[in-house]
């Protein structure tokens, strides 16, 4: 996922920024490129990313579906406490050559939690499969007094 998606996608939309914001950590291009990253890129990421990653897996449109039904805004408010001010720093104080570094080393944990809440319907679809009380399992298992 990293190599072959997330990562020149984050690369191209840092160039993007830095074509319509321009370069520079002054306070008033910090503020436009964190408002650009979390109004445009941020909720336009976590959908892609969530049906490249169903993709991937093999499972129906429905089920990615379902998955982001169930999860996108839960997501969207865990990203807003994680990455404005991951950004700011990014952006006020990293040079340009590095900050996909920077963002990578937040994405590590940003990406595992965004791949379980993906994951987490599936998960639970399955669960519905597994016997859940301790007698459905005697019942599969022949008594040694019968």
């Amino acid at each position: 996922m990293g190599v072959g998606f997330v990562g020149p996608v984050v690369r191209g939309w840092y160039l993007i920024l830095e074509r319509v914001v321009g370069s520079g950590s002054g306070g008033a291009v910090v503020f436009k490129k964190v408002l650009l990253d979390q109004t445009l890129f941020g909720p336009l990421f976590v959908p892609s990313f969530m049906v490249v990653l169903g993709t991937l897996q093999r499972r129906s449109w429905d089920e990615i579906d379902q998955s982001l039904r169930a999860n996108y805004l839960q997501i969207l408010r865990t990203m807003y406490m994680i990455w404005p001010v991951a950004q700011f720093v990014n952006f006020r104080f990293v040079p340009f050559n590095y900050r996909q570094v920077f963002g990578s080393c937040v994405a590590i944990v940003w990406n595992t939690y965004l791949a379980s809440k993906a994951n987490r319907t599936q998960r639970a679809r399955h669960s519905e499969v597994v016997p859940s009380k301790l007698t459905d399992f005697k019942a599969l298992v022949p008594s040694r007094d019968g």
